[in-house]
């Protein structure tokens, strides 16, 4: 592959026709490069503050997103200078090392932002296609730190192209929990309609793959989106409310819950919940708003938050639940060895088993959650 991608502004704004979109099912057919159809600006104000990874937020100088005639400019010249590239990528190992050299070369365009864009997209774009899934959504993670692009529609989008893919019947349980994943941002996100369309990608692979526990976790995902648009309900009007008076505690209470324990937001929440009917929830909002802890007051705070979860319908548990995993986390750092912390670790373990590494590492803000939750076994 060349150093560099050829300048866009040395060739014509528009590209006649696209080639095919979708690969041969046929493994030893060639790569065809993807047509544009993911170019659409967004607002970037609309998107939650924690993306696809909740643990690397978006840069905060992301580019525009070039306009069509620059993007559709930069895939005529993409196409020209990688013709010879598809036309070698014969085998689906061929193609995979062709969208991974599609997204080293992105790195090498300079301040060509169409080629750059068009790059990571067509990388995308192919990966999906050819059935990997963990490359098209990590390339997507790429794009949406470098481009204020839509992220949630390009990763619905993403997995409507893998579904298509000839090896995606064989990675069911990759697709279900991308898709379940997704049904957790875009509820983040108050995108409902997002939402229900990746549940039902996430419920179609549970059921292609008749995995119990795929077909378990998409019906409580189901059951957590249904219970959030109810919550969501109310929220409007409670807003309004709160313009008008903001110690309003019916008002207070239903926005603190829906940001804290479903979107699971809880420094924006917190305010609220101190200010809710819920005597119970008002005092752990105010401990939790305390900023000088002791281990030991750290610890019976997720005990505390536990224990409230216990008492709770599904939706409110798993906030609540999520929370407890945030003060564990911190006490497991914190507290010294002993019968605690050994608690404190067997109680993420089981937050893990019920809610996802993915949902705990996004709730304690750790990567290691896993393994910190793995050693109390051997406490």
């Amino acid at each position: 592959l060349p150093a560099k991608v050829a300048p866009t502004t040395q060739v014509a704004a528009a590209v006649g026709k696209t080639v095919p979109a979708a690969p041969p099912s046929n493994p030893a057919a060639k790569a065809t490069l993807p047509p544009s159809g993911s170019a659409v600006p967004f607002n970037p104000d609309d998107e939650p503050a924690s993306p696809a990874n909740p643990l690397q937020p978006l840069a905060k100088t992301r580019l525009p997103v070039p306009s069509e005639a620059e993007l559709a400019a930069a895939r005529a010249a993409l196409k020209d200078l990688y013709a010879q590239d598809y036309k070698q990528a014969i085998t689906a190992q061929d193609r995979t090392e062709l969208a991974r050299k599609l997204v080293a070369s992105s790195g090498e365009a300079g301040e060509d932002h169409a080629a750059e864009y068009e790059l990571l997209r067509i990388a995308r774009d192919l990966s999906a296609q050819n059935g990997d899934l963990a490359d098209a959504l990590k390339t997507l993670v790429r794009l949406e730190q470098r481009f204020k692009i839509d992220g949630q529609a390009m990763r619905l989008e993403t997995l409507k192209l893998f579904q298509k893919s000839p090896s995606a019947g064989e990675k069911n349980g990759e697709l279900a929990t991308a898709a379940n994943n997704l049904v957790a941002e875009a509820i983040g996100a108050d995108r409902f309609e997002k939402a229900e369309e990746a549940l039902k990608i996430a419920k179609a692979a549970a059921k292609r793959g008749g995995d119990s526990n795929l077909l378990a976790s998409a019906g409580r995902t189901q059951t957590w989106l249904e219970a959030a648009k109810r919550a969501y309900a109310d929220v409007p009007k409670a807003e309004l409310r709160l313009a008008a008076s903001p110690r309003d505690p019916q008002a207070n209470q239903v926005v603190g819950v829906y940001i804290c324990l479903v979107k699971g937001r809880w420094q924006l929440g917190l305010p609220q919940l101190a200010k809710a009917t819920d005597r119970e929830l008002r005092l752990l909002a105010t401990l939790d708003l305390t900023t000088s802890k002791s281990s030991q007051e750290v610890f019976n705070l997720a005990n505390q938050y536990w224990d409230l979860a216990e008492s709770k319908p599904d939706m409110e548990e798993k906030g609540l639940k999520l929370r407890s995993a945030y003060w564990y986390s911190q006490a497991t750092r914190e507290l010294p060895s002993g019968l605690d912390k050994i608690k404190a670790r067997k109680r993420l373990m089981q937050i893990i088993e019920a809610y996802g590494q993915e949902e705990t590492e996004s709730a304690t803000g750790r990567r290691d959650i896993a393994a910190a939750a793995g050693r109390a076994s051997n406490d």
